[in-house]
């Protein structure tokens, strides 16, 4: 049984999870109108919405909290955010395109094996404590989706009612790309990014981008993941703590965090999850969960606990509100010092230590200095 380290007041799992940065969209996005703040908490915030574009999605499929909004209509009205023709078949008969229902599958796979692993679930989480549902709008993007960071509530929208929930957009047109049963796993992705979301405001991409890439794999074969490639030494300076920073979603980023789950978790990352999830399946019999093993998931864990006590002390220190800091805020680079302070306080406290260990946690510290490699020397490799 993996060991569980408390801080704060959460407790979780001795656990690594990395991330890659959201992409960014070209095509339709939806338009919001704003009204004022809705809930009577000064504390966590639901706003009321209006959206055009989501208005133009006039059927649902739920499974749990997860739904998945979505439009067969090809009129011009919906501008392209249709189920296209090659997605729509209904293998099993239900009404419902196999590739809604095999979003919806993945979704809520994820979240039950999130759950199972140790990770606190984003709706039951304090920031997102008023949210209900995970709800997923298929929508015409050319990127492949993107998590939302806000609550909102969109009374308007066909089939939503008053509810507020968080909100994953993916594009309709995924299965162009690849079979979602067989090898796509964007979903998964973006539904961690939300996990991430109700534990820290540190919207870091070095940070979020490679662990939602990790979080992948415990649907995916693990033999597909970096930590099998050849490893590459932590950074032992800080200009290449800064050189890491600046790629997040480069081959660097990941291998780092790989290398930490490598260091962190010599276990055999056997997960043991319930045979009734996994024995999980899309239409049609493809398996979701393609093995049962994740190395990290304990130190992982305890990262993201270590970080959601570190910005209640920067809300603190600088009187923000705790779950509503401005954009500029939850992505400055200002708090990269402070993020890598709580990863190598996340190591010290599991004693792991070599040489390899001790200089990245020295370097750690002379970057906090200043947050900028120009200004030290702490030797090269």
């Amino acid at each position: 049984m993996t060991p569980r380290i408390t801080n704060h007041v959460k407790s979780c799992v001795f656990a690594l999870c990395v991330s890659l940065p959201s992409p960014t969209f070209a095509g339709t996005l939806p338009t919001y109108a704003t009204s004022a703040v809705d809930t009577q908490d000064p504390i966590v915030v639901c706003r009321t919405h209006s959206s055009g574009e989501l208005n133009k999605l006039d059927r649902v499929y739920t499974i749990g909290a997860i739904r998945v909004f979505y439009t067969i209509d090809s009129s011009p009205s919906k501008f392209g955010h249709s189920i296209p023709l090659h997605s729509l078949a209904d293998q099993n008969k239900n009404g419902v395109p196999d590739f809604v229902e095999n979003v919806a599958r993945q979704a809520d796979a994820a979240r039950r094996v999130y759950n199972v692993l140790g990770f606190r679930d984003p709706l039951e989480s304090p920031r997102y404590r008023y949210s209900k549902y995970i709800d997923i709008n298929l929508l015409s993007t050319k990127a492949n989706g993107l998590a939302f960071d806000a609550m909102a509530r969109h009374p308007l929208s066909p089939n939503r009612g008053g509810d507020c929930s968080l909100h994953i957009t993916l594009s309709v047109n995924l299965q162009d790309r690849a079979s979602i049963a067989a090898r796509w796993f964007v979903v998964s992705h973006e539904m961690f990014h939300l996990y991430q979301y109700g534990y820290t405001l540190f919207k870091r991409a070095w940070v979020n981008e490679p662990l939602a890439k990790w979080a992948e794999y415990a649907l995916r074969k693990r033999d597909m993941y970096p930590l099998e490639a050849p490893p590459e030494a932590l950074p032992a300076t800080t200009c290449e703590i800064d050189s890491l920073i600046a790629n997040p979603v480069s081959r660097e980023a990941n291998r780092f965090w790989s290398r930490l789950v490598q260091l962190m978790d010599s276990s055999d990352a056997k997960i043991h999850l319930p045979p009734t999830l996994m024995q999980e399946e899309y239409v049609g019999g493809e398996k979701v969960f393609k093995d049962d093993t994740l190395r990290g998931v304990g130190f992982i864990a305890a990262v993201f606990q270590t970080l959601d006590a570190e910005d209640d002390a920067i809300s603190h220190l600088n009187n923000w509100s705790a779950y509503a800091w401005h954009e500029k805020d939850q992505i400055s680079r200002h708090h990269d010092g402070r993020i890598l302070a709580a990863i190598g306080r996340v190591i010290t406290r599991a004693g792991v230590t070599n040489p390899e260990v001790e200089a990245f946690l020295h370097a750690i510290k002379e970057f906090g200095k200043t947050n900028d490699c120009s200004l030290h020397n702490v030797g090269s490799r």
